[in-house]
């Protein structure tokens, strides 16, 4: 699956109600050799004037 991990996962937990509004997600990834990432973000529900 590769680069589609970060967006299933965060997915997957805001359909399980693991997500709060104002919480935090920590993703964390790893590659082949010395690839690596990590990515921390403040989650905020969709608001009306967001649906586009």
């Amino acid at each position: 699956m590769g680069p589609v991990n970060p967006i299933l996962s965060l997915t997957l937990a805001r359909d399980a109600g693991r997500l709060q509004h104002g919480g935090l997600a920590v993703l964390v990834a790893a590659g082949i050799g010395y690839v690596w990432n990590a990515l921390c973000l403040r989650w905020h529900a969709p608001t009306p004037n967001m649906a586009g």
